[in-house]
This record gives C-alpha cells, structure tokens and sequence, in this order.
C-alpha cells in the first residue's frame, strides 16, 4: 500500500477468486445439474411418446369408426332392399303390412344410429387434427386405412418388463434425478469441511489532497497522490459453528434422496404393472378378433337361411332383421376387436419404452 494519505480515498479494484478446494461441493453442484438437465430432457422425449401414442389411438379409433359405418350403411342398404320386396309383397297380399311396418321401424332406428356415430366420428377427426395442431380439419377428410389384421404372436412379460427398464425415458429420468440428489447430499455434506481460494485484486487508490505523503522503502522516493494497488494470496476457510445449519441442509437432502428412491421404487412397479397389463390384453384382442371371424360367417350364414325361409313364406320378418343385426354386431366386434388391437399394441410399445 503507498504511503499516501487523505480524509478521502478513491479506490476501484478488479478482484478475482480461484476456489482450490471446496470439499468437492462445486463439481458435486456441476454433476448433479447435469444430471437434472438430462432429466429433463429425458421427461421431454417421454411426453412425446405419449402424445404419439394418443394421437396413434385416436388415429385407430377413427378407423374403427369409419369401417362401422361402412357396416352400418350397408345394413341399412340391406334392410331398405328387404323393405321395398316387403312391400311388393303386401301388394299382392303374399305378407303382412305389420312386416312393413317392423322394416320400416328397424329402419328408423338404423338411421339414427348412423348419425350418432357420423357425429362421433366428427369428434374423433376434431381431437386428431387438434393433437396434430390444426386449427380444424378439412371438410369431408377420410383417413387412409393401412392397419393390419391381428396375427398370432408370443410375448415374453419378463423379456418386455426388462426392455421396459431399460429402455423406458421417465425411468431413465427417475434414475437420473436419484443421483443428482445424491450429490446434492455430498454438497450438503461439504459444508462441514474447509475450502481454500486463491484471490487476487488490482487497482487503483487516489487521494485527492493528500495531507500526509510517505516515501517508498527502497527509493526513498515519495509516493504519488494516485498509485496502482494490488496483492495475491490464499485464503483458508474453516467452519468452526455454523448453528447446524449445515446439519439441518445434510438431514433435509437426505430426506429428499429417500423420497426420490421411494419414486423410482413406485415407478419401478408401475412399468411392471403396465407392461405386464398390455401384454395381457394385446394377447385378449387377438383372440377376440379370431372368435369374431367365426361369428361372422355364422351370422352370414344365419342371414341366408332366414332370408330364403321368408322367401319361401316359412320365416317371419322379425327372425330376418334379427338375423341382420346379428351380423351387423359380428362386423362391428370385429372391427372393434381389430382398433382394440392395434391401440394396445401402440399401449404395449408406449410401456416398454418403444419407437412409436
């Protein structure tokens, strides 16, 4: 320090400080920030599949949608067929206009129900291209068809819960924030212990009247009114009482390392349950679909055999309309069966953590 002296001093300096040791609390603070930033982007790519898999399950919903309609409007094509040959027949007193009156009945009831699911079907397109970020979707828009029917296939759970583990983002994530807060806890714990830095300053000190000017040891030379000023050093800082504050931060990261295990742990036998439920109903969809072919061709069966019996004049008009909504239930459990299929497959790939 110069020897000059005022009533007033000025001084600015440039400071700078090198931490040399921190008890590793700052490359614990960097580690588990990294780890928290791969969380993250971690949760981010699992929030995309999950918005894939919604707009894939509504994607199927729509197909299913529009193949029972198309069941549905070749049913009513078939009934109005039935009701105009009815009605040639009540004309030459060959059947009862109570016949007509059930076809045209059954009927009615058909057209409502076609514009129910017609508005259904509305909803569906809606919520599709909403998810895929249209404002609307365009007038009259018919998605393309390329599902494929079910085929039999073997499924290992544990195999699957395995990929679940690891190939799932959000587990990844928890595991990822496990460790950052286990780090946390090491920088919690470096609270205890000293830390060393190396700090520097250099500046300038002005005194704008000095009223007492020293000399400089070696020189003799008399200090100016404005000199540059500096000095370098270690210093070491030793916690002697902190209050338990530090005590108080260990048990409370501590705390919150146990909750993040305690949801992994849940999160651990979400994935099983998931992934063993999908499975399980992937498998019950493709036999579902398998038995509906069988009630198809029944039902067929059973239509063409109630239609030449009242053909014929031995069958009455209601086993012939029960007969075609017979068949009309077989088609849309089978394309229900079909969409169910393809939405739990999506489901089972979303659960193990899949490309979708």
């Amino acid at each position: 320090e110069p020897g000059t002296f005022d009533k007033n001093l000025l001084r600015s300096d440039l400071v700078a400080r090198l931490n040399l040791f921190a008890g590793g609390r700052m490359v614990s603070e960097t580690s588990a920030a990294g780890k928290l930033s791969t969380a993250e982007k971690k949760k981010f790519i699992r929030t995309r599949d999950e918005l894939a898999y919604t707009i894939k399950s509504v994607y199927f919903s729509i197909l299913g949608q529009q193949k029972l309609l198309d069941s549905l409007d070749f049913s009513r094509r078939a009934i109005e067929n039935n009701r105009k040959r009815i009605a040639q027949l009540v004309e030459v007193q060959k059947a009862a206009k109570v016949d007509l009156l059930r076809t045209e009945v059954r009927l009615s009831d058909l057209n409502q129900n076609i514009i129910k699911e017609e508005n259904t079907l509305a909803i569906q397109r809606r919520l599709l291209f909403s998810l895929m970020g249209y404002d609307a979707p365009p007038e009259n828009v018919r998605l393309e068809d390329k599902a494929s029917l079910p085929a039999e296939e073997s499924l290992d759970i544990g195999l699957l819960i395995e990929a679940a583990l690891k190939n799932r983002p959000d587990y990844q994530a928890a595991k990822d924030r496990l460790e950052a807060q286990a780090l946390r806890v090491d920088v919690a714990k470096a609270g205890h212990l000293p830390s060393i830095n190396l700090i520097g300053s250099y500046g300038i000190r002005n005194a704008p009247s000095p009223s007492d000017v020293g000399t400089y040891p070696i020189t003799k030379e008399k200090t100016k009114s404005t000199e540059d000023v500096g000095y370098v050093g270690m210093v070491l800082s030793v916690p002697l009482f902190e209050g338990g504050r530090v005590s108080a931060k260990v048990r409370e990261e501590t705390a919150l390392l146990a909750a993040a295990q305690n949801r992994l742990r849940k999160l651990e036998l979400q994935i099983r349950q998931e992934t063993e439920a999908s499975a399980l109903e992937v498998m019950s969809n493709i036999s579902r679909f398998k038995a509906t072919l069988k009630s198809i061709e029944q039902a067929k069966e059973s239509l063409r055999i109630e239609s030449l019996k009242y053909e014929l004049g031995k069958g009455h008009i209601t086993d012939l309309l029960d007969a075609q909504a017979a068949l009309l239930q077989a088609e849309a459990s089978n394309c229900r069966a079909c969409i169910d299929y393809h939405i739990s497959a999506a489901k089972l790939k979303l659960a193990t953590g899949g490309n979708l």
